[in-house]
């Protein structure tokens, strides 16, 4: 099957990949093909950009802390997600990482989108993905890769993330069920590579 006869999503992935494959020989024709750096409201830190990302390198990436409060509003710890866009090999990947202080286990859950150039979701986190933080430690939700040809050359992650404590927390773990009662903490972030 060729053109018309592939189905939606291959034809689409078919088009894509050709129409950056053309944008790329242009560029680097012009002798320009080379990422651009973090733009500056990220923690990535500045400097010249690279002609090509290693395998595994962070692309953007964007750290925010809160604090966790008990549903009496008294502060039991704080909790930092650290999102980032990352490159592997020839695809890329939305990843969120957590740590806090709190004094006991706690479980992440929500959803991370992979976003393409003009803003189409291409890749979702598993909704019943979640990861325990337990203290010192540093869970990792993610999405599943998603090939670089799909976005174009730019790409988001847009992140709905929640940290749980106590009897109304999600999951199987029954230590952070039985741990100290918080309300969710609760992260929207975005990240984008231009």
């Amino acid at each position: 099957m060729s053109g018309p006869d592939l189905p939606r999503p291959a034809r689409r992935t078919a088009l894509l990949c050709a129409g950056l494959a053309a944008s790329l020989s242009v560029l680097a024709a012009a002798g320009s093909a080379t990422l651009s750096p973090a733009p500056s409201n990220q923690t990535a830190a500045s400097g010249p950009a690279a002609a090509a990302p290693a395998r595994g390198s962070v692309l953007a990436t964007r750290t925010v802390t809160r604090d966790a409060r008990t549903p009496g509003g008294e502060i039991a710890g704080q909790v930092t997600v650290t999102v980032q866009l990352v490159l592997d090999g020839a695809a890329v990947q939305a990843r969120a990482s957590f740590q806090s202080t709190l004094p006991g286990p706690a479980v992440a859950t929500g959803t991370l989108r992979l976003l393409d150039g003009r803003g189409s979701e291409v890749a979702r986190s598993n909704p019943r993905q979640t990861a325990t933080l337990d203290p010192g430690s540093t869970p990792v939700l993610v999405t599943p890769r998603s090939p670089l040809a799909d976005h174009a050359g730019a790409a988001c992650v847009d992140a709905t993330l929640n940290v749980w404590s106590g009897p109304q927390a999600p999951g199987a773990d029954a230590r952070v069920r039985s741990g100290p009662a918080l309300e969710p903490t609760v992260f929207t972030v975005q990240v984008c590579h231009a």
